[in-house]
Order: C-alpha cells, then sequence, then structure tokens
C-alpha cells in the first residue's frame, strides 16, 4: 500500500497568539543558536527515518512538511529531510511534496532551492490581508513585502496555496469581501480558509471571547466565503478547504480517508499496518532519541475515527467504504443517530444504487464539531 509521509519542523520565529500548535518561537536566539538547534534537529529527523526499518522500502506518493514553520529552517533542511527518504523508502515519481510557508520566506532564491529538493505545492500562511485584522488576532507575520505573494504565484512548476482565517470578531462584510478579493486577484490553486477557533491557553484566549454575536458573525461570513470560492470556480472539498479543479490536498486526502501514513519528528503521529503511535516527547527530548508509543484504539474507537474524519469532507462518506474497512455495517445506534441529524437537517442521506452516503449539510458544517459527536456518541 502507498503511504504518505508526514515530517513535524515545530520552530516558527514568533508564536502567534491564536496558535496551539506544537510549535518552539525561537527567532530571539542568536543565529549561531538557532542554526545549531535546526542541526540538531535535522539529525534526530534523519536518524529516526533511518530507525524505522519495518517500513522501509514502501512506495510514499506525498510528503508533508508542516508545523510550526517549516520554511525558516531553511532549504537545506529540507533538501537533506527528502534526501532521507529517498534513501529509506520508494518515492513515487509523481510524489507531491507539501511545504507549510511564511510568506516572508517566499524569495525567489529560496523557491528555487526548495523546487530544486523536489517541492512541488507550497502553501503561504497569510492568514489575512488586512493589518487590523492581523492585529486583532495577533498574527505576527505580514503577507510579505510587495510583490512578493504575486511573484510566489507566478512561480514554475508548484501548486500555489494559500492559507486565511475567517470568522475574526469585528470584521464587517466589507473587510471580509476584500480580503476575499485579495484571495482571488492571486489565484491561488488551493485555499485553506479556517474558522477562528480561541483555544484554551492561547495568549488570544486571555482578551477574546467568542460571544452569540460573534459566532452568528462567524457563520454568515464564512458562508459568504464557501459561495465566494465557489462562484469562481473552486471546488468545496473539506470543510476548509476548496481547490481548483484537480488540485486537492493528496496529502490531507489520506488523513480523511482513512489512508496509511508516517509520520516523523517531534509529537508526530502514524497510522500504518492498521497501527498507530506517536511520538510523545518534548522537543529536548526528542533530541536525545525518539521513542515511539502505541496509541491503541478499541474497535469502536476506529470507527468513531473513520466516521469523524470522513465527515470533514464535503462528499462525506458510504457505507461500502465504511464496510470495506471494518466488515461490518455501520453500528445501527449511530445509523439512528444520522436519522435524528438529518431530520434536524445537519446531515443528508442519500441512497445511492447499492450504497447510501452520509455527509454533512451546509447547516451541518456551521455545527461540525457538534454535529459529528452526536452522531458518534455511541461509539464514544
Amino acid at each position: 500500500m502507498i503511504h504518505g509521509v508526514y515530517i513535524h519542523v515545530p520552530f516558527c520565529r514568533e508564536k502567534c497568539d491564536y496558535c496551539s500548535f506544537d510549535s518552539a518561537p525561537v527567532g530571539a536566539l542568536g543565529s549561531s543558536v538557532r542554526e545549531g538547534l535546526f542541526s540538531r534537529y535535522l539529525s534526530a529527523v534523519k536518524g529516526e527515518i533511518a530507525s524505522r526499518v519495518e517500513h522501509h522500502g514502501l512506495p510514499v506518493d506525498t510528503v508533508y512538511f508542516g508545523g510550526g514553520t517549516p520554511s525558516f529552517a531553511g532549504a537545506d533542511f529540507i533538501s537533506e529531510a527528502l534526501d532521507e527518504l529517498r534513501r529509506h523508502f520508494i518515492l513515487e515519481a509523481d510524489a507531491e511534496i507539501s511545504l507549510e510557508c511564511n510568506p516572508r520566506d517566499l524569495s525567489p532564491g529560496f523557491l528555487k532551492e526548495i523546487r530544486r529538493a523536489g517541492v512541488n505545492r507550497v502553501t503561504a500562511g497569510v492568514q489575512a490581508f488586512d493589518a487590523g485584522l492581523r492585529q486583532k488576532i495577533g498574527r505576527r507575520a505580514g503577507p510579505g513585502a510587495d510583490g512578493t505573494l504575486e511573484a510566489f504565484m507566478e512561480a514554475p512548476d508548484f501548486i500555489h496555496g494559500l492559507d486565511i482565517i475567517v470568522g475574526i470578531p469585528g470584521a464587517g462584510d466589507g473587510e471580509i469581501l476584500r480580503e476575499m478579493e485579495a484571495v482571488a486577484g492571486l489565484r491561488p490553486e488551493h485555499v485553506s480558509a479556517y474558522m477562528l477557533s480561541i483555544e484554551e491557553g492561547t495568549p488570544l484566549a486571555k482578551r477574546m471571547v467568542l460571544d452569540d454575536n460573534s459566532l452568528d458573525d462567524q457563520r454568515r461570513h464564512f458562508s459568504f466565503v464557501i459561495d465566494f470560492l465557489v462562484s469562481r470556480g473552486y471546488r468545496h472539498y473539506e470543510i476548509s478547504n476548496f481547490c481548483l479543479p484537480g488540485k486537492e490536498s493528496r496529502h490531507n486526502l489520506k488523513y480523511w480517508t482513512y489512508g496509511p501514513y508516517l509520520g516523523f519528528g517531534v509529537r508526530a503521529h502514524s497510522f500504518a499496518g492498521g497501527r498507530r503511535f506517536y511520538n510523545g516527547q518534548s522537543l529536548e527530548e526528542y533530541l536525545a532519541g525518539p521513542v515511539l508509543r502505541e496509541d491503541v484504539r478499541t474497535s469502536n474507537g476506529a470507527m468513531a475515527e473513520f466516521i469523524m474524519t470522513a465527515l470533514r469532507l464535503i462528499d462525506g462518506f458510504t457505507a461500502g467504504a465504511f464496510h470495506s474497512a471494518f466488515c461490518e455495517a455501520i453500528p445501527i445506534a449511530v445509523r439512528h443517530r444520522f436519522n435524528e441529524l438529518e431530520a434536524r437537517g445537519m446531515v443528508a442521506i442519500e441512497y445511492l444504487e447499492g450504497d447510501i452516503r452520509f455527509r454533512l449539510t451546509r447547516e451541518g458544517l456551521f455545527f461540525a464539531d457538534s454535529v459529528i459527536y452526536t452522531a458518534l456518541e455511541p461509539l464514544l
């Protein structure tokens, strides 16, 4: 079976106020100290790749560098990690190799170097074009110098993507329209439009609360974003993801369709051979030597995870796909929950020739977490 590979690069210049990801802000460190840390981490990642002998020789058709800010670690880091993968795995000729980037890293020289290394899909984490919106959420980086994003969109041989945040409290309809017009003007092949979530323990949570009015605005603005992008020729294929025809993220589709993948780096997770395992160490512990931990799932837990991830897709999943994964039908208690959610307008149940499809409705998308929990509660 063809696998994906995820490589976690935890470093970033500064941690944004809304961020709850496992990342280490190291921009304030001296350049020599920082480069030494990057070098140590690269050695640990390469060592982990080399140590996974039970998986060596597997074919790989997607590689994803996430973080943190992988581009901050530099093109040499990306190149050496890919070379190590090629030593131990069969990297398919048409493999999708993705890299998350801070817009300020998108220099022509950097793009040329990562392209030479094999990267062919780049996502620029803009989050917000408007300086006032960035300030509200504590986004440290702007969209880059004048012309940077335009040059990135024209760089040859890349799939070009943008990440934006939707539903920032206080944003007016006019601001949302200007944000989306800025996106449309760049015409990226892929757009990830994430609804702002205020995570407990983040600096943003200390100064911002989403009240009922804010939640209503979020819902209205996200609906506008969906309609805007679809009207511009984008396919809405996952709750937060849109693409031009054929430009879906093949790597992320593995997560949503129960596909196998291997994770390398601190806190990275893997799903291979029906097993889930992960690096549960802190950064310093990982640098001393990766130690994998099993993430044991019960049969019910595995079924719940299948449905939870599949319902993120706009097309949902079929009863046939569920049966193929587990050699049994969807549990009756879960079917009853789907019927109840259909009656509430949150889920659509479509009867196909010889199969049944379950998917979230537009209304269900806005309440995805609670809808999915309701459907899966009998398995939890």
